[in-house]
């Protein structure tokens, strides 16, 4: 299932999340009817819809988080069993990008701002980074690396093993293709197959 969510400046942060919120909940209710196991969830999510699904699974696995946005918890943790996160930008203080691109940090910074605001004290709760625990999920990581924020990327990456929470990491290096933000979502190829064997095999260890 794909879900949308309605957009800032009309609907800034947190609305998303709690919009994810209510969808996994309909799930929860229905979701035998479209025949999903919801004691079997992997949450996905690209660009800023990346965003969206790691704060999520940020809240359902730090309970002290979560009150402090005042989201409930909507799943048991046991169920959310892996977070793939594609060209998420996982540090909202810092949006510049790496080999950046001038439009992409312009666009970037416009909708952070919109989404998000000025106020430093929303700018640190919106965090990941610095907000995981180890029981968060198992997390798959990828970017590209231009006008993207593999830096983050990694640095969530390092993060979660040093919580020992089960994550890979996947960046192409520049040496073989420049690949662009959220390119995934296009139709890159070899690199898309690539990214996505290497996705499904993590998958297939913590899904049970």
């Amino acid at each position: 299932m794909a879900p949308g969510y309605a957009l800032a400046p009309q609907n800034p942060y947190p609305v998303p999340t709690v919009q994810l919120s209510q969808a996994v909940e309909f799930l929860k209710e229905h979701g035998a009817e479209y025949g999903i196991d919801m004691n079997r969830v992997v949450i996905e999510g690209g660009s800023a819809g990346g965003y969206i699904a790691a704060q999520y699974a940020l809240i359902q696995s730090n309970p002290d988080y979560a009150a402090r946005t005042g989201i409930e918890q909507t799943i048991d943790p046991d169920a959310l069993q892996a977070v793939v996160l594609d060209s998420a930008p996982l540090d909202t203080e810092d949006l510049a990008t790496e080999a950046p691109s001038l439009s992409d940090d312009f666009v970037f910074d416009f909708a952070a701002r919109a989404f998000l605001g000025t106020s430093p004290s929303t700018l640190e709760e919106a965090q990941i980074i610095d907000n995981v625990t180890s029981a968060y999920p198992p997390t798959f990581i990828d970017d590209g690396k231009i006008g993207t924020w593999p830096h983050q990327a990694q640095r969530l990456s390092d993060r979660l093993d040093q919580l020992g929470v089960p994550t890979q990491l996947y960046l192409v290096p520049r040496s073989e293709a420049d690949l662009p933000h959220a390119y995934v979502g296009g139709d890159l190829e070899p690199w898309v197959g690539r990214y996505n064997e290497q996705k499904l095999r993590f998958l297939a260890e913590f899904v049970r």
